[in-house]
């Protein structure tokens, strides 16, 4: 396989969904198709390849790599990842420490996604550059509200579980489908992980855009819609509809089929 086309491939499939990823991944194993295809969508969609925050997949026998184009992994820890993981059968997913480039602390996992998780992360997220707002008390604390599930900003997920619970749900775009896949392992019966030792830096999330919440809240609704109790569902609806109109919302649930 050519390396030119290969790291070209990689770099134009990091500016779409992972769901798109995974498709092409098992459809266009030649990376000069990979690399032609993604061009082509991306051209048609005005999507910037170079774009920070945005997810590569990369399968190699029995793992998947998940890594965001603005991350990095530090010497071993790709090592590290796969050797906890062959360590432990029911291990279905693996994340590191993630760093910011300045050596930093960032958040790797956090609350499960639900009204209660998200205002304990609201709250966390003022303290993240604070040791304890990454510890055991915390996370002890957080699995009171639900499961935890961690970010594919780089995570290494076991092939055989990836195919088992159908990959990542095509009907989420660009967010909330790392932790969708997370619900799913675990209900499907596989564990998730983090490795301290591996050791991964990551410069940032991605830069808000003045209508990231036309790709964001489709996908919020979607997540609550199929994993959240539907009084949870009902309220996070009201409070967007308070919050954006009867006209933005209604438009969101469409592009759900919901509406």
């Amino acid at each position: 396989m050519n390396p030119t086309a290969t790291g070209r491939a990689a770099l134009l499939m990091g500016a779409l969904s992972l769901a798109t990823c995974a498709a092409w991944a098992q459809a266009l194993p030649d990376a000069n198709a990979v690399a032609r295809y993604a061009q082509a969508l991306l051209d048609e969609q005005g999507i910037d390849p170079q774009g920070p925050g945005l997810t590569l997949l990369v399968a190699r026998g029995d793992t998947l790599l998940l890594l965001n184009a603005d991350a990095w992994l530090e010497t071993g820890a790709l090592q590290r990842l796969h050797d906890r993981m062959q360590r432990e059968d029911r291990l279905a997913l693996v994340a590191p420490t993630l760093l910011y480039p300045d050596g930093r602390q960032q958040f790797v996992w956090s609350p499960e996604r639900g009204v209660a998780g998200e205002a304990l992360q609201q709250v966390r997220n003022r303290f993240e550059g604070r040791r304890w707002a990454h510890g055991s008390a915390l996370r002890a604390l957080s699995r009171m509200v639900g499961r935890l599930w961690y970010t594919a900003a780089c995570v290494l997920v076991r092939t055989e579980a990836f195919h088992a619970v159908g990959g990542f749900d095509r009907g989420f775009f660009m967010y909330f489908e790392d932790v969708d896949l997370c619900v799913r392992l675990e209900d499907a019966g596989w564990r998730l992980g983090q490795e301290p030792a591996a050791v991964v830096r990551h410069s940032g999330g991605f830069t808000r855009h003045p209508h990231v919440d036309d790709v964001y809240r489709p996908s919020q609704l979607r997540y609550y819609a199929l994993h959240r109790p539907p009084w949870e569902a009902r309220l996070v609806e009201r409070r967007l509809r308070r919050r954006y109109g009867d006209e933005a919302v209604d438009g969101w649930l469409r592009q759900d089929g919901r509406s």
